[in-house]
């Protein structure tokens, strides 16, 4: 579980900190970055590592 924990900890971090040097340089290339992670988090983690700890 604290594993769980960390990983949750990382994406937040990973939103909380966005390079706004990136976003100013190269918004498009970085906001297809951005959403590809945020896609990838949801299809990973919480379609199937949270679903499977509700699940028991």
């Amino acid at each position: 579980m604290f594993t769980h924990k960390l990983e949750h900890e990382k994406f937040v971090d990973r939103i909380l900190n966005v390079d706004l040097t990136q976003v100013d340089e190269n918004h498009d290339a970085y906001l297809v970055e951005t959403l590809d992670f945020v896609v990838k988090w949801i299809e990973k983690h919480i379609l199937k590592k949270d679903k499977q700890i509700v699940s028991g």
